[in-house]
C-alpha cells in the first residue's frame, strides 16, 4: 500500500480533499471516482524506471492503465516530449481517453492545467506502477500532500 499520512490530500476536480486515517481514509473519494458502474476507466501515471516518477512535469514517460469492471484490461506507454508544458501534456492524456490521473510530486500550475482540461488528480502516489494502478482500482491507494512549490520554473534560468 502507499505511504500515507494524517492530513493527507487528494485534490480531484479541483477541490482539495482533506482525508482522515486509517486504511479505509481514502474509500470515499476512490469509490466517488470509481463509481462508474464498470465503465472503461483510464488512468495515468508519470512513470520512470518501471515506478511513479516523483515529480510530475520531468516525466519523459506515462503509463496510461485500461480499466473497467474493477480490473487492468491493458497498459501502453505514452513518450512526453513536452517537458514542463502544462497544457501541452494535458492535452496529450486528454487525447488519450484519460480520465484520472494518479503522481507523487506536482506543481501548482500542472495541477491547475490538469484541474482545467477535467482531469480528477490524486497526489503522493510513490512505488511501482503497476501496484499503484491495481491499489487504485481496489480502493486501498493512500495519497500523501506532494504538491512542489517551485511554481514550475524547476531550476531553469
Amino acid at each position: 500500500m502507499s505511504a500515507g499520512k494524517a492530513g493527507s490530500a487528494a485534490l480531484s476536480r479541483g477541490k482539495l480533499y482533506k482525508l482522515g486515517t486509517g486504511p479505509g481514509y481514502l474509500s470515499k473519494i476512490v469509490h466517488k471516482i470509481l463509481r462508474n458502474g464498470g465503465k472503461p476507466m483510464k488512468i495515468a501515471m508519470p512513470c520512470l524506471d518501471g515506478n511513479v516518477n516523483p515529480h510530475f512535469g520531468s516525466s519523459r514517460q506515462f503509463i496510461v492503465f485500461d480499466t473497467a469492471g474493477g480490473q487492468i484490461k491493458g497498459k501502453k506507454t505514452i513518450d512526453n516530449e513536452t517537458l514542463h508544458n502544462h497544457g501541452g501534456l494535458a492535452r496529450i492524456l486528454k487525447d488519450e481517453g484519460v480520465e484520472v490521473v494518479i503522481t507523487g510530486g506536482i506543481g501548482r500550475p500542472m495541477i491547475n492545467a490538469l484541474h482545467e482540461a477535467g482531469f480528477k488528480v490524486i497526489t503522493g502516489a510513490s512505488g511501482e506502477v503497476d501496484r499503484i494502478a491495481n491499489d487504485f482500482i481496489n480502493g486501498q491507494l493512500l495519497p500523501s500532500p506532494a504538491i512542489c512549490s517551485c511554481g514550475g520554473k524547476h531550476g531553469q534560468a
